[in-house]
């Protein structure tokens, strides 16, 4: 092999070691980011997205595994994407062929999965429009992913539970609109019945999830294989307006059972005495005895 050759090999081996590398830079400077203040996001992102863009329009794969810094030992370039909130940057993935817009890891969700989690603001929901407009879709099966270390969560679920309850509200009322007529929103999959929507949504105390809920004919007071009913998790949380709400839709006050504390427990046990109160008053036996 003549020296030339050689050193034409050499250069573009090491080309194409330095892409990988600036593009491994940039996304680990991506996740990062979401430590970071919104004034040094505004000054960073835009230079990494430049960057990136470059180097996918250079010949890098826009599924190449990101080893990240940190917990969780690699993601997606489209999962961090979704968790950065950058439409930009998920726009440029799918441009130059990114195929994991429906895939899990061992550590992670698909990117729908993770934007909905990350949402904090409203303009957020742009982006997951942007998913489900690219084909991201709200079917996950779980169990099809061996030795997993991330929750068994359904997008409804991890959607009724996050804190920001407007934002919980609006993306339900997105997801019901784009599957209308084609998903039964009522009924979970049977591998999810241990972490239902409703029993979620009460454990956030989302009053307004609840009563979109129902109005959407979900069971709220259905209890899940472990016997926990979203009567449980409000009361568990001292959410009182949720217990009043659930009990006006028919929730037992009691649901007993000799291997699980009732709803009243939990609240005495969390000391949330309001609720306490307001159980008591419907009915809840106080003296029911249970053993774990």
């Amino acid at each position: 092999m003549s020296a030339p050759m050689i050193i034409n090999g050499i250069l573009a081996t090491t080309l194409l070691a330095t892409r990988e590398m600036l593009f491994q830079l940039s996304l680990n400077a991506i996740w990062q980011t979401r430590f970071e203040t919104m004034s040094h996001i505004n000054i960073l992102m835009p230079k990494i997205l430049k960057l990136i863009r470059w180097l996918l329009e250079s010949g890098q794969s826009a599924d190449t595994p990101v080893r990240l810094v940190g917990p969780g030992p690699q993601a997606t370039p489209l999962q961090i994407s979704a968790i950065a909130r950058s439409q930009t940057l998920l726009a440029d993935l799918l441009k130059h062929g990114a195929t994991t817009i429906n895939i899990a890891g061992r550590w992670r969700m698909p990117p729908l999965f993770e934007a909905a989690g990350a949402a904090n603001h409203l303009d957020n929901l742009s982006v997951l429009d942007f998913l489900f407009a690219s084909g991201a879709t709200i079917d996950y099966n779980q169990t099809t992913i061996k030795y997993c270390f991330v929750s068994k969560d359904t997008f409804r679920t991890i959607v009724v539970g996050k804190k920001e309850h407007e934002i919980a509200l609006n993306i339900m009322k997105m997801t019901f609109a784009r599957f209308a007529g084609i998903i039964d929103f009522s009924e979970e999959a049977k591998e999810f019945n241990a972490a239902d929507v409703v029993i979620s949504a009460a454990s956030s105390g989302n009053i307004r999830i609840l009563k979109f809920l129902y109005d959407n004919n979900f069971n709220l007071t259905r209890a899940n294989p472990f016997g926990v009913t979203a009567l449980h998790a409000a009361a568990s949380g001292g959410y009182a307006e949720c217990c009043e709400l659930l009990l006006e839709y028919g929730v037992d006050a009691n649901h007993n059972s000799s291997a699980l504390p009732s709803p009243i427990h939990l609240a005495c046990y969390r000391n949330k005495i309001e609720v306490v109160k307001l159980l008591h008053g419907r009915g809840a036996c106080i003296d029911w005895k249970f053993c774990l």
